[in-house]
């Protein structure tokens, strides 16, 4: 596997991590609140065209063992994605541009093309489908448990902040189960030292502070702690922080990938084994 790909699965985890916490996290609101957040969430998520920028930073007992930048620019079928990010003393840049059903992609100063597949196409229209949402709204209402008054509304903003048992059990089986499984993939892959904790996960807190703005999210920060242990079943405590903005809806224009004169690879299911 490309190594570029191994060392982006520490980034792509902290980001599945905070997924799961944040959706779970908006379950926990009562009324109103909650059914304006959700709703906010939804038409975001569903929202055609947009920037999301957003920085990360991980933390392995107060040790930064990642941190990075990531843009996203969306309008229609084309899209844009730039992300920066350093895993210890490795360094990964890469950029993604698709339009007119072709993909370009480039890590470091090496530039690939691939073709949009049909389930590129139709993730949009997944996205908006109505089981689909319904289907979002089943999952936060399922992670709810007996919490029902954590959220805490001030104007635009809602704030969250959860800990030790107030976080319900079935989120940290999901997690649980999640950490494994990567876990293996890890061993599969001899990639023992991506992401460190593979077993007994557990969340300790969720910290989360959005600002809804027109009916849709447009700031979004949330910290998400977990300890477990690794694979010579040491105690590892990660520290997660995103921070994320959502803008220019409606009026962004992706940028686009410039290959003049260079050289353009082909990627085919060959280049992603290697």
């Amino acid at each position: 596997m490309n190594k570029n790909i191994k060392k982006m699965t520490v980034a792509m985890f902290a980001i599945g991590c905070l997924t799961v916490g944040s959706l779970g996290g908006l379950a926990y609101a009562a009324g109103n609140s909650y059914d304006n957040f959700k709703t906010a969430v939804v038409q975001t998520i569903k929202n055609d065209n947009m920037t999301v920028s957003a920085t990360m930073e991980m933390k392995q007992d107060e040790t930064v063992i990642a941190q990075g930048t990531t843009m996203m620019q969306k309008a229609g079928t084309q899209s844009y994605m730039l992300s920066n990010m350093t895993i210890g003393d490795q360094v990964m840049d890469t950029e993604r541009s698709s339009n007119d059903g072709v993909a370009i992609s480039r890590q470091g100063d090496q530039y690939f093309s691939s073709s949009i597949g049909i389930g590129d196409n139709k993730r949009q229209e997944l996205q908006n489908s109505p089981n689909i949402t319904k289907l979002m709204d089943m999952t936060s209402d399922l992670l709810v448990g007996d919490v029902k008054n954590q959220f805490v509304a001030n104007g635009d903003t809602i704030s969250l902040n959860l800990t030790d048992a107030q976080i319900p059990e079935l989120a940290n089986v999901a997690m649980a189960a999640s950490t494994e499984m990567r876990g293996q993939h890890q061993a599969d892959l001899n990639m023992p030292n991506v992401f460190p904790i593979t077993q007994n996960s557990k969340i300790e807190s969720i910290n989360l502070n959005a600002t809804v703005k027109d009916g849709s999210i447009s700031a979004m920060d949330i910290t998400v702690v977990m300890s477990g242990q690794n694979n010579d079943r040491q105690t590892v405590r990660i520290e997660t922080t995103v921070k994320g903005t959502v803008s220019e809806l409606g009026t962004t224009t992706p940028n686009q990938i410039d290959t003049t004169g260079k050289t353009v690879t082909e990627k085919t299911m060959e280049h992603w084994k290697q």
